[in-house]
């Protein structure tokens, strides 16, 4: 297949974007799909990954404007989980639950607009109970969080860090959720829908694994996910001469 070696997300214009989408862009490869459930050796795992683009330690919530920025900008991003109980050196020192779900909740409530959609989960480890927060992609973006001073900002995942958005990061932000509204009114083929289906359970998939799947031609297949890719449905990644896609 002759393609680029990644397709610019829900029409991130390739010549006029900011160092923040840029940014958000490189570091928004989806390591991490935040569900309602993660087990102990998923998140063992996150811990010695340590803090990246979708995951975020914290010892404790203590300032409510703090925990909204991080929400905020997991939400505009690619989504993720932030752990409290855990220091910033990897080391899980424990919390308490309930104190803790109630100023994260508190948080995503009153401290952000739109209100952010959460998950929250406990869990053991090393003898010690840590929160998971787990804070899905958000399909309403931009979203914003008050300052102590009662200001509203917009904030990306970046690395390890919530940056500031900067206007033109804020217009694509905006831009993505129109599209997203768009792609959901429209109807799909059956032959659209499994793809869509194949990409929940595997995550990505390439012509091939369609064309398997749907009993159809290779050349069929891979004009279906070409399609879904211009429509700004799919992403497209390549690597080492294999390409893939996954859902936008």
């Amino acid at each position: 297949m002759h393609a680029p070696a990644s397709h610019s997300p829900e029409g991130w214009p390739s010549q006029s974007r900011s160092p923040l989408a840029e940014n958000a862009m490189r570091d928004s490869a989806p390591s991490l799909t935040p569900s309602t459930f993660m087990d102990a050796q998923k998140v063992r795992a996150l811990i010695r990954q340590g803090e990246g683009p979708q995951v975020e330690f914290k010892r404790t919530i203590t300032h409510l404007p703090k925990i909204a920025k991080t929400l905020t900008a997991l939400a505009n991003s690619r989504g993720g989980v932030v752990l409290v109980g855990v220091e910033d050196n990897r080391q899980v020192v424990g919390t308490q639950p309930d104190e803790e779900s109630f100023m994260v909740m508190q948080a995503a409530r009153d401290w952000c607009q739109p209100a952010i959609d959460l998950h929250l989960q406990e869990c053991e480890h090393e003898g010690h109970t840590m929160l998971l927060v787990c804070v899905p992609e958000s399909h309403q973006k931009p979203h914003q969080c008050r300052d102590k001073q009662g200001a509203w900002h917009t904030y990306i995942r970046t690395g390890d860090q919530c940056l500031l958005a900067d206007p033109l990061t804020e217009r694509l932000l905006r831009q993505q959720t129109e599209q997203y509204a768009e792609r959901q009114a429209r109807n799909f083929t059956k032959n659209e829908r499994a793809a869509f289906d194949l990409l929940k359970r595997l995550k990505r998939i390439t012509p091939k694994d369609l064309a398997k799947a749907r009993n159809l031609s290779r050349q069929r297949a891979e004009k279906l996910l070409k399609d879904l890719l211009l429509e700004g449905h799919l992403f497209l990644h390549s690597e080492g001469g294999n390409a893939w896609y996954r859902a936008a």
